[in-house]
């Protein structure tokens, strides 16, 4: 479906693919999806650490308004940081195998 699908060149000059998912054997959820935690996905590799790091509230808001500098300065970026606060929130560390990103992300949800 994806290698069917047309290639969208957004303004930043990044191409996307577009896929309508309401089409085909996908269906939308019939309500919002609860997010269970936030997880930021690092370059570096874990080495001797573990995989996952619990992030404090002063990182995870830190991470956010860096990864989402244009929503950091909307007038809704105060009620959804807030919001995110509830959330846990880690950094994931590549490990030595997909699959040992895979087994974290299955405990952590």
């Amino acid at each position: 479906m994806i290698r069917k699908s047309p290639v969208i060149r957004r303004r930043t000059g990044v191409r996307k693919f577009e896929v309508d998912l309401r089409r085909g054997a996908y269906r939308l959820a019939p309500a919002p999806l609860e997010i269970a935690a936030i997880v930021f996905l690092s370059p570096q590799s874990a080495g001797n650490r573990p995989l996952l790091k619990s992030l404090s509230k002063s990182d995870l808001l830190a991470k956010l308004a860096a990864a989402q500098a244009y929503a950091a300065n909307r007038p809704e970026w105060n009620v959804f940081s807030k919001r995110t606060l509830k959330l846990d929130a880690f950094e994931l560390y590549r490990g030595s195998h997909p699959l040992e990103t895979v087994d974290i992300l299955r405990r952590l949800v």
